[in-house]
């Protein structure tokens, strides 16, 4: 059966005891409105019919009494009837119509009216002056048959009709008789029993008013009334019924609110019923997710789960397990030791630990580690960890193993372990001490071989905490690198630490320190040879210089003596003028300063010292440079064009930065030796650039080549004939030394344009 099919047969057997119950109701409710219809239209019409017969009964006794007036007219009209004998006639009728209370005869002789009884004389003659009388009289009149009057209001609070009967003769109106009639009276002996027991009956006006009523029971009216026209009273006068409300309707409808109340009660059970299905329902749905979710999380376990008994019989196993075994879970199921997965080989094994958990009951909480085996025959090494196996009442009824592969881990272990010492291997093989190092405490979790022979450490004296031999504060960002010195074993050490997280997690400084030694003392060795070259070359370009410095010093020189021959002239005249003197002797003494500046900027520049980094400005370093080129400059006609901007002030070693003007200015002069005159223009322009100071050296010479700028800052390279080829070596030397570059390119307007940079430092950043 599908499930679709499955869900629509369960609604529908949800769905008839509802629907047949309903139909129960229905028809129950049904039968009751039925059966009160019924009931009644029954007593609606039986109502109409007493009515009915009532209103006959009335308007016969009413026609019977006013026929029996008219005789008694009649007879009046025509005889001189004495008064005693009009009282016993009247009295006759009165006995058999107790309604009619009053009689009287008004001929037109006046002295003939009779008054019936004789004791209301008074009464029945204010009576005939009323209004509703004289209406009835009218009428009568008009018609010339007998009429009621409207419904009159008598002393004792009854209500009256009078009906006026006129009489002829000779065709002339000439008396009226007039009988007063009893509404309760008439009601009281002309309503029978059987019909008081039943209705109320009364007598209203047109507006609804009682005017008289006969009941027999003191009930409550119920809803079933009827009325009809009084003939032949006034118009307007009606006799109504009603019906009493029947006692036994009130258990009718107590039966029936009963009715309903179980109804309503049986409406609510099923109601109850069926929250209490669903609830039971939902519960089962969400049983059978759980289930079905935990059948499906046994399925997907990785880990075995067996379960067997106390006597050691397997109850349950999972896919798991049987997949780790391959065996089905009906082949395992019921099986007790010796196990068809365990090996013939590990039989002891396997029996010790189910002796340990089903006699000792004292499974190990680490768990144990055997050697079982597939169907296939294979073995595999499992880890099995046993629990108690308790029941929904608490109760003990087994043991639950659960069982881990551990074939691959132990693999990946022993890989692992390979791993670890080769990786161990290869540190202890680096020539570098290698340490790991708590960043809060310090301690030193990891060494390598290096660094515990280098520092006369072993592991025994582990844990001991280590002394940086680099500040850590301010802490970098990424790492720390430096070098420092050994003043113990005379070693120094260039470190790199970075900070890395530690296997247990916590933050730890990674440190490796190589010994530099043997490299700081090469790169001394090499530092030293390029300052002797540095001070040679000085050297050679003083003594390739000395004709034009020679030529430098002849001019203050001769200046001096010319002033000095003056100066004696002046003072050989019988009197000298002592203010040409004085102008003299001042002249005299400033060339003799040119000449003391000449001298001291070529000793400066070729005595050798150690590089010095002192503040300076860069304009002026290009100026001397100039100076002392400026023989060479008007002897060869070359033009010299500055461009220099406003640069800061920098901290540089004076003499190296000069030497490298010097060589640069002297080359750019020396390749436009065969330039036209023209074109033989030297031009120097500086620049600031971010943190850096850029100086180009350009010429309009003959130009290097690819190849001659790719070797021309090698050692012994030169393009002339007699040069050495250390001077532009020497100064991308000190450019490098300064943390700055130097290079050459192609001038636009031909020739060679060398640019160096440098940067701005301080004196603070300098000396750090």
């Amino acid at each position: 059966m599908s499930q679709k099919t499955w869900r629509i047969r369960t609604r529908w057997l949800w769905a008839m005891p509802n629907m047949v119950i309903m139909l129960f109701l229905a028809s129950i409710i049904g039968f009751v409105v039925l059966l009160r219809t019924n009931e009644s239209m029954t007593r609606q019409e039986g109502l109409i019919e007493d009515v009915l017969w009532q209103e006959q009964a009335l308007r016969l006794q009413l026609q019977g009494l006013q026929n029996q007036l008219t005789d008694l007219g009649r007879t009046l009209s025509s005889e001189d009837l004495p008064p005693s004998a009009f009282q016993a006639r009247v009295q006759f009728l009165q006995n058999e119509n107790p309604e009619l209370i009053t009689v009287t005869w008004l001929p037109e002789d006046a002295l003939k009216e009779r008054y019936y009884p004789q004791s209301a004389t008074a009464i029945q003659s204010v009576r005939t002056q009323s209004t509703e009388v004289k209406e009835a009289m009218r009428r009568a009149r008009l018609s010339a048959h007998a009429a009621y009057s409207p419904p009159l209001l008598a002393e004792n609070k009854d209500y009256l009709e009078v009906v006026a009967i006129p009489f002829y003769k000779s065709g002339h109106l000439n008396s009226y008789l007039l009988g007063t009639v009893s509404l309760r009276q008439l009601l009281k002996h002309h309503v029978p029993w059987w019909i008081a027991r039943k209705h109320q009956i009364t007598i209203e006006d047109i507006s609804g008013k009682v005017l008289a009523a006969r009941f027999e029971q003191h009930l409550q009216n119920s809803d079933f009334t009827h009325a009809l026209d009084l003939d032949p009273f006034y118009d307007g006068v009606r006799l109504r019924a009603t019906s009493y409300q029947a006692s036994s309707s009130q258990w009718q409808n107590i039966m029936i609110v009963v009715v309903g109340a179980l109804a309503i009660i049986m409406l609510w059970s099923l109601w109850a019923l069926r929250l209490h299905m669903k609830e039971r329902k939902a519960t089962e749905q969400a049983l059978r997710q759980e289930m079905g979710m935990r059948r499906a999380m046994e399925d997907s376990m990785v880990s075995g789960m067996r379960a067997m008994d106390m006597e050691g019989n397997i109850i349950y196993v999972n896919k798991a397990f049987c997949n780790m075994v391959g065996l089905s879970a009906k082949e395992l199921i019921g099986h007790r030791a010796p196990m068809p997965y365990w090996p013939a080989e590990e039989s002891e094994a396997c029996r010790a630990v189910y002796r340990d958990v089903l006699i000792n009951k004292t499974p190990s909480k680490t768990g144990y580690t055997l050697r079982f085996m597939r169907k296939s025959g294979e073995r595999f090494d499992v880890r099995v960890y046993y629990s108690p196996l308790i029941d929904g009442s608490g109760k003990q009824t087994g043991w639950m193993g659960s069982l881990y592969d551990i074939t691959e881990l132990k693999r990946e272990r022993e890989a692992l372990k390979a791993s670890h010492e080769r990786f161990m291997t290869v540190l202890n093989g680096l020539d570098s001490a290698v340490s790991v190092s708590d960043k809060e405490s310090g301690e030193l979790l990891f060494t390598n071989q290096n660094f515990r022979t280098r520092f006369a450490l072993t592991e025994n004296d582990l844990p001991v905490c280590v002394i940086p031999m680099l500040s850590r504060d301010p802490l970098p960002e990424d790492g720390l690198e430096g070098e420092c010195w050994d003043e113990q074993k005379m070693h120094c050490y260039h470190l790199q630490r970075r900070e890395t997280v530690w296997v247990d997690g916590r933050k730890v400084w990674l440190e490796i320190s190589t010994d530099i030694t043997d490299t700081r003392k090469a790169t001394d060795r090499e530092r030293e040879q390029t300052e002797r070259l540095q001070h040679s070359s000085r050297l050679i370009s003083m003594g390739e210089m000395a004709s034009s410095l020679a030529h430098e010093l002849n001019q203050p020189l001769a200046a001096i003596s010319s002033y000095s021959t003056g100066c004696q002239n002046l003072l050989d005249q019988p009197t000298p003028n002592l203010s040409l003197i004085k102008q003299a002797i001042e002249k005299t003494a400033q060339q003799a300063q040119r000449a003391g500046q000449i001298i001291r900027g070529i000793r400066d520049f070729v005595q050798r010292k150690a590089p010095q980094l002192v503040p300076c400005q860069f304009d002026q370093l290009i100026e001397n440079v100039l100076t002392l080129q400026g023989a060479d400059l008007r002897h060869t006609g070359v033009k010299v064009k500055k461009q220099l901007s406003d640069l800061p002030e920098i901290q540089v070693d004076k003499v190296m930065i000069e030497q490298v003007l010097f060589n640069l200015t002297r080359n750019a002069v020396e390749a436009m030796s065969n330039t036209s005159a023209d074109k033989k223009v030297l031009t120097i322009s500086t620049q600031k650039k971010g943190t850096f100071i850029e100086c180009q050296v350009k010429d309009h010479g003959c130009g290097l080549s690819e190849t001659q700028k790719q070797q021309l800052f090698m050692p012994f390279y030169s393009t002339k004939q007699q040069g050495l080829g250390m001077g532009l070596n020497i100064c991308r030397s000190i450019i490098e030394h300064h943390h700055g570059q130097l290079w050459v390119e192609d001038n636009e307007g031909g020739g060679c344009c060398f640019t160096f940079t440098i940067p701005i430092t301080t004196s603070q950043n300098a000396s750090n």
